[in-house]
């Protein structure tokens, strides 16, 4: 009795891992299905791999670039360091994460995560 007992405590778990791992794959398909399909609804319009230049609206005059990508993340003026530049984006990182806000904002969320990210990168740049 006590070795089938085993044998099918030992069956169960390993199908129970097996369906964790099935559910797993699973949600990461649709994940990855989901923001492709976002991305692709994407209207490029602030999209830096499909116009070649950055994300965020002014980058194209000239002058204007710098304060755009600076009001993107939340500042007024050019900070004193790459240190307060990091912890700008962050905080505002953590507002827009599309794992942070509702569903229903989602697809939101993750445009503006992505232009946040794209002007954080360019003011990277700009420092070094």
């Amino acid at each position: 009795w006590g070795k089938r007992y085993l044998e099918k405590q030992r069956r169960r778990i390993q199908e129970e891992k097996e369906a964790q791992a099935a559910r797993e794959e699973f949600l990461k398909e649709q994940a990855r299905r989901r923001k492709q399909r976002d991305f692709s609804s994407f209207d490029g319009q602030h999209d830096s791999r499909q116009n070649g230049h950055g994300s965020t609206p002014g980058h194209d005059r000239g002058g204007d670039a710098m304060q755009a990508h600076l009001k993107m993340i939340g500042l007024e003026k050019i900070p004193e360091s790459l240190a307060a530049l990091k912890r700008a984006y962050h905080r505002e990182a953590l507002k827009f994460h599309p794992d942070k806000v509702s569903p229903e904002e989602r697809s939101w969320a993750e445009k503006r995560f992505i232009q946040l990210t794209e002007s954080y990168e360019w003011l990277q740049q700009k420092f070094h």
